[in-house]
């Protein structure tokens, strides 16, 4: 397996369709449970840059055939069809480029797909009819029960658990991934830089303000990710990786600016205004239009 760099700052597989690869990040971070995301559309022109080159080859089995990567802990998955009589799965170290471990699964193994939120990895297996379930923790820290006072979250991969309450202002520190599901946060919520942000089920006091996250924001989608209710206003700007706010109740006006890669706004309850600029692609509601109180402005007058 090579892995190169093209000039659009993207991965990609040498021999196979890039649609092999573009769900390692949105489909990979459930964005289409659901049926909230469709599609991630066109990707934004990217500027003249260098050719594409191979920076490392990885050797796995024999007729590698799909790959999915966790997009929180970056971890690699590669089915290793053997031309429909193999059976293995290679796992890689995303940061080194290396194998650390290879797990045995059905006969033929083909499409992969990763779901962070149910920690599991599913591998379709052409030769025998089967879909194989691949169990991981993603997280470095865990918290359940309640947190007194503020929390800042980071680094690594923090999962706040089901019936977590936390009576502070929570911080995601930049670089840091958070997993937060069936919780209670009674103050506010700020993610500057963060990587993968996943909101799911959750009940939050204040104002939610995400900014310039490097992974995928995902705040409701459906059956994959319950949806929120937040006391205040939310603010998404600037997240290059794809963007969801799905079947929330919000108290407050809802902002999106400047995000990148897919930007789904459908189905929500919106108190105040909606205002929407500079996304690409600009923001859709996939048939699900939003309820809102006040004005729908920009990019998002069509979603209300």
């Amino acid at each position: 397996m090579s892995v190169f760099r093209t000039a659009g700052r993207r991965w990609r597989l040498p021999g196979r369709r890039p649609a092999a690869v573009a769900a390692c990040v949105l489909a990979g971070a459930a964005l289409t449970g659901g049926g909230v995301l469709a599609s991630a559309g066109p990707a934004a022109a990217a500027p003249a840059a260098a050719a594409p080159a191979v920076t490392a080859t990885i050797t796995v089995g024999t007729a590698p055939a799909g790959v999915a990567v966790a997009p929180v802990s970056g971890t690699v998955y590669v089915t290793n069809s053997g031309f429909g009589t193999g059976n293995t799965v290679s796992v890689i170290d995303g940061q080194t480029n290396t194998v650390t471990a290879t797990i045995t699964v059905g006969t033929g193994p083909n499409g992969v797909a990763v779901s962070p939120l149910a920690s599991a990895v599913y591998v379709a297996n052409s030769g025998d009819g089967t879909v194989s379930v691949i169990t991981f923790n993603a997280c470095t820290t865990t918290i359940t029960g309640t947190v007194s006072g503020p929390l800042t979250i980071g680094p690594g991969i923090t999962c706040i658990e089901p019936g977590g309450v936390i009576t502070g202002p929570v911080t995601v520190s930049a670089g840091a991934a958070a997993l937060i599901q069936g919780a209670q946060l009674q103050g506010p919520l700020s993610a500057k830089g963060s990587a993968t942000l996943a909101v799911c089920g959750t009940t939050i006091g204040g104002n939610v303000d995400v900014a310039g996250a490097t992974g995928p924001v995902l705040l409701g989608a459906g059956s994959a990710c319950a949806p929120d209710t937040f006391g205040g206003s939310v603010s998404l700007t600037g997240n290059t990786t794809g963007v969801v706010l799905a079947g929330g109740t919000i108290s407050g006006a809802v902002s999106l600016t400047r995000n990148a890669t897919a930007v789904v706004v459908a189905g929500n309850t919106i108190g105040g205004s909606l205002s929407c600029d500079g996304n690409n692609p600009a923001p859709t509601d996939n048939g699900r239009p939003n309820t809102v109180t006040g004005l729908a402005s920009g990019q998002c007058s069509a979603l209300a």
